[in-house]
């Protein structure tokens, strides 16, 4: 065999072993997007933690996620804790719980792969990782008063701001929640909201008479200015009774940017 066939035959072996982890995590990841009801953001994060995965053991030579034994991830975990080249380009390092969840990632590919194509599940007999419990950062009072008092009540997006801030802080959505809320989701006369959280599942959350004022008022004297192109700022909340605008997480952000650690309050 010459020295070009040879090679043409290594770069033939290492493109298929490369197709064939990278059609394993595809297919997980439509499984956790599709049957498992996984939020696009969540899914996303998978996928890299599992395309990650598969560059290093294509770099250890394995060519097919049948082939990995349980040294394997531990070798994988060791280089994720050590910051080796071979997972941490520029000298990057990651936090234990960055860590951990790169791992259950690894974990819960190899026990899909296990249930759903009958290959060995490396991670069967491996202890997790676990993190020591820390207690949450939370804003005082005056933290609390001075953000919810920060946007203007004087401009449509003011008013949009505080309609989220006091539905973030009052009803406790999460943000992906609240930027899929239809005008149908609200029950004004009862005092409570209808939201769709993680894994589509649907909850009903109370809607304090602060928080429910706030909306009122976005909704008589700032959504229609925004709706009308008055300001290009992003548009939240509702649209009609039964459709719901195509939002994302900006407008949030924005009214976030008003006062500081207002993460805390969000996460």
């Amino acid at each position: 065999m010459t020295q070009s066939s040879t090679r043409s035959s290594k770069y033939t072996k290492h493109e298929r072993a490369r197709h064939s982890l990278a059609r394993d995590v595809e297919e997980f990841v439509d499984h956790a997007r599709i049957e498992r009801g996984f939020s696009l953001h969540t899914a996303e994060a998978y996928r890299r933690d599992l395309e990650q995965y598969a560059n290093w053991l294509l770099t250890a030579g394995i060519a097919s996620a049948k082939d990995v034994e349980a040294s394997h991830v531990l070798r994988f975990a060791h280089d994720l804790r050590s910051a080796a080249p071979s997972v941490c380009a520029n000298g990057k390092t990651y936090a234990p719980a960055s860590i951990a969840r790169k791992m259950a990632s690894v974990r819960a590919w190899h026990k899909f792969l296990s249930r759903e194509r009958d290959y060995p599940n490396p991670t069967a007999r491996l202890d997790a990782a676990k993190l020591p419990r820390r207690l949450p950062h939370v804003l005082s009072p005056v933290d609390i008063k001075s953000l919810l008092d920060s946007p203007s009540k004087m401009t449509p997006v003011g008013v949009r701001d505080r309609a989220l801030l006091e539905m973030l802080y009052g009803s406790g959505l999460r943000a992906s929640e609240l930027c899929a809320l239809r005008q149908s989701d609200f029950d004004m006369d009862g005092g409570f909201v209808k939201c769709r959280g993680k894994g589509r599942k649907e909850r009903v959350v109370p809607l304090g008479e602060i928080a429910k004022k706030a909306v009122e008022d976005y909704v008589q004297f700032a959504r229609q200015k925004l709706l009308n192109g008055e300001t290009e700022v992003a548009k939240t909340l509702s649209s009609t009774r039964t459709q719901k605008l195509p939002t994302d997480d900006e407008a949030i952000h924005q009214a976030d940017a008003q006062a500081d650690d207002v993460q805390s309050l969000i996460a």
